[in-house]
């Protein structure tokens, strides 16, 4: 068992691996979202996250389309990995579908 100094009650190790193990995953598909895009834009919806350039933006706006489709991720988490608003996200997610 694992104890957080910060919880009361113990946590069961299994819970916890589990929890660790849904993060690695989750990690390892936006990696892979953000690759497919990357390979189909030839732009990495990572970098240039100010540049407003049309190429650019869609290419942000298709990583936030797929994470939010595949990853489950709430509006305010897929526009945080990219430093933007959640409404930025409602945007990219109109204009993609």
């Amino acid at each position: 068992m694992i104890i957080a100094r910060h919880v009361k009650n113990p946590i069961d190790t299994s819970i916890y691996n589990r929890m660790r193990n849904l993060k690695k995953a989750k990690s390892n598909l936006l990696s892979r979202i953000r690759n497919s895009v990357k390979n189909k834009t030839g732009i990495d919806p990572c970098i240039n996250l100010d540049y407003k350039g049309a190429e650019y933006v869609q290419s942000r706006q298709l990583f936030m389309h797929f994470a939010r489709k595949y990853g489950n991720l709430s509006l305010y988490a897929t526009g945080r990995l990219l430093g933007k608003d959640h409404s930025t996200v409602v945007h990219a997610e109109k204009c993609v579908e």
